[in-house]
């Protein structure tokens, strides 16, 4: 898991995927991820890791600005461990 000091970034992220999935609006919420997107950018964090399945699976970074658009955009999900994947679209 990435994480800065003790706070594990990953864990916090998937709980943005679980209050989407838990039917909040991406206008309660959006609040909270710039407050913790600001955070990351004192402690010098401007992207984040995300899964993605291309010829095998690999981590690939994704701007902090990206992220909720995409969860709220259904290009991305949470994995069973915390951490975050794009979703493979067929």
């Amino acid at each position: 898991m990435i994480g800065i000091g003790d706070v594990k970034c990953v864990s916090v992220l998937s709980l943005f995927c679980e209050l989407k999935y838990r039917g909040f609006a991406k206008e309660d919420i959006e609040p909270y991820y710039r407050s913790y997107e600001k955070f990351c950018h004192q402690c010098k964090q401007y992207d984040f890791k995300v899964w993605i399945e291309d010829r095998g699976w690999k981590r690939t970074s994704i701007p902090s600005s990206r992220l909720l658009d995409e969860i709220y955009n259904n290009e991305i999900e949470e994995l069973g461990r915390g951490e975050l994947k794009y979703i493979k679209r067929e």
